[in-house]
């Protein structure tokens, strides 16, 4: 069985259970955060969800709504412990950005219900993917 390359962008395919292709072998998370998560496009973002503006918020947030909000949305029988907070909009749009800090574009979700969201600015999709 095949999958792609780990890295974001990159459209080698690798047989399981390897994670990269010849040219990134050796990449880690380590790595990811360098060139990655904080490059000089992400340098903005990075430095927003390491403010304490965002970890408080994020904090209060998580503190008014513990539970998963996708979760008893979806009516799931039960409802997990949420771990995440979600931007409704992406901080990656322009009015994602403008409202990166309204509780109101937030939602508390489970790790399993924020890996099923689709982000369409995310390195993996590069912008492509349709907006919801």
């Amino acid at each position: 069985m095949m999958r792609k390359c780990k890295v974001a962008l990159c459209r080698e395919y690798v047989k399981q259970p390897e994670l990269y292709c010849d040219k990134h072998k050796g990449m880690n998370a380590t790595q990811y955060n360098k060139y990655v998560r904080t490059s000089p496009q992400n340098k903005k973002y990075a430095e927003f969800y390491q403010s304490g503006e965002w970890k408080r918020l994020r904090q209060y947030k998580l503190s008014i709504n513990p539970m998963c909000e996708a979760c008893e949305r979806n009516g799931n029988h039960y409802t997990n412990l949420a771990t995440i907070v979600h931007h409704k909009h992406e901080i990656r749009t322009v009015l994602g950005w403008k409202e990166r800090l309204d509780i109101n574009n937030l939602e508390s979700i489970c790790q399993e219900c924020h890996n099923k969201e689709e982000h369409a600015h995310s390195f993996k999709n590069a912008g492509r993917a349709s907006h919801k």
